[in-house]
C-alpha cells in the first residue's frame, strides 16, 4: 500500500552467496511477482548503445529504465527507444547536468535552457518520460512529457542528502510532477514506521 513503483539503483547490485553477481533481472524476478508493482531501473545507461541494448534485454516487461540522453546522438537514442518499446520497457530520459555539487557541468544560470532543449530533443527521439529535479519543475508545466521528480523531501525531513535540489511532495504535485521518487525519508525510518511515512507522503501528494 502506498507504493506504485519500486526504484532500483546501482546499489541494488549485490553478490549472491556463491559470489556470483546478481543481475537486475534476478531482483525483478524475485520482487515483481511478490509486490505486484513495476520496477524503475535507475541505471542512467551511459555505456555504448550495444552494451545498453544488452542490459535493456534483461529487464522485465512493464518497468522503466533511465537513459543518459546527453551522451548520445538522436540516431542512437531512437534505436534505444525502439528497443525499449520492443521489450515493453518504458524508456525515461535523464540529462547529465551536474558532475558534483562543487563542479557542475551546467551552471545554475543555464540549467533552464539546457533542460528545455534536452526535453525537446528527448521528445523528438520518442521519449515520453523525463527525470528532472524539483528546481526546474516551475519551468516545465507545459512540456509534452511526463516528469519524474527525485529529491522529494517532506518538511519534517530537511536533510537533502545527495540531492542538491530538493522539493516537498505537495510542491512537486502542484507543479505537475508525474511521479515522486522517494528514498531517504522512507528508508531512514524503522521498518514499522515506513508505511506511515509512505502514507503521509502520499497524502501530501494528493492534497493539491
Amino acid at each position: 500500500g502506498g507504493v506504485d513503483i519500486l526504484k532500483l539503483g546501482l546499489w541494488s547490485m549485490r553478490s549472491s552467496p556463491n559470489d556470483s553477481v546478481r543481475t537486475y533481472a534476478t531482483f525483478a524476478e524475485t520482487l515483481c511477482p511478490k509486490l505486484k508493482i513495476p520496477l524503475f531501473y535507475d541505471l542512467k545507461l551511459a555505456d555504448t548503445p550495444d552494451t545498453n541494448a544488452g542490459v535493456i534485454k534483461t529487464l522485465l516487461k512493464g518497468g522503466y529504465v533511465t537513459i543518459s540522453t546527453t551522451l548520445y546522438s538522436p540516431e542512437h537514442l531512437k534505436k534505444m527507444v525502439a528497443l525499449c518499446n520492443q521489450q515493453e520497457v518504458q524508456p525515461v530520459a535523464v540529462s547529465l547536468t551536474t558532475a558534483t555539487q562543487k563542479h557542475p557541468l551546467v551552471t545554475l544560470g543555464t540549467r533552464e535552457g539546457f533542460i528545455l532543449s534536452e526535453i525537446a530533443r528527448a521528445v523528438e527521439c520518442g521519449f515520453t518520460h523525463f527525470v528532472c529535479d524539483g528546481s526546474m519543475l516551475p519551468c516545465l508545466k507545459d512540456v509534452p512529457i511526463k516528469i519524474h521528480v527525485p529529491g522529494i523531501r517532506p518538511a519534517w525531513y530537511p536533510e537533502p542528502g545527495n540531492h542538491q535540489h530538493t522539493i516537498e511532495p505537495a510542491q512537486a504535485a502542484r507543479f505537475g510532477a508525474y511521479s515522486a521518487i522517494v528514498g531517504r525519508p522512507v528508508l531512514d525510518n524503522e521498518e514499522r514506521l515506513m508505511m506511515g511515512v509512505l502514507n503521509q507522503i502520499r497524502q501530501d501528494l494528493h492534497s493539491v
